[in-house]
């Protein structure tokens, strides 16, 4: 799944794929701890969060330091976190409550018809 983020007036898109995961393993050490503090909330959460969607970024080649210097304080501490977490869990096949959700409304409509 593909997902969404604007950026100042800009849409970006995320889908976080092996190739991204193997990035982020490279260049911050370890893809296991960058993605643990973002599930358990760990030190180095909001960083981590940023990591994850800077390589995630399917529109245009982002930077940590880019994603600094634009966001808002609101996308910074509640967005970010949430948009890496639900790249993360599209990438391994998690579904959220939205996305079921989602599904069994698909299903009743189709029903419907």
């Amino acid at each position: 799944m593909e997902r969404k983020f604007k950026l100042k007036n800009e849409e970006l898109k995320f889908k976080l794929t092996n190739g991204d995961m193997l990035s982020i393993d490279e260049k911050y050490g370890n893809a296991s701890n960058v993605v643990n503090s973002l599930v358990f909330g760990e030190k180095g959460f909001l960083t981590n969060s940023l990591r994850v969607i800077s390589e995630a970024c399917k529109t245009r080649e982002l930077t940590v330091e880019e994603l600094t210097d634009n966001l808002t304080s609101t996308q910074l501490m509640q967005e970010v976190p949430s948009l890496a977490i639900n790249i993360y869990f599209d990438y391994m096949g998690i579904k959220t409550g939205e996305e079921e959700k989602t599904e069994e409304e698909l299903k009743k409509d189709t029903k419907k018809k």
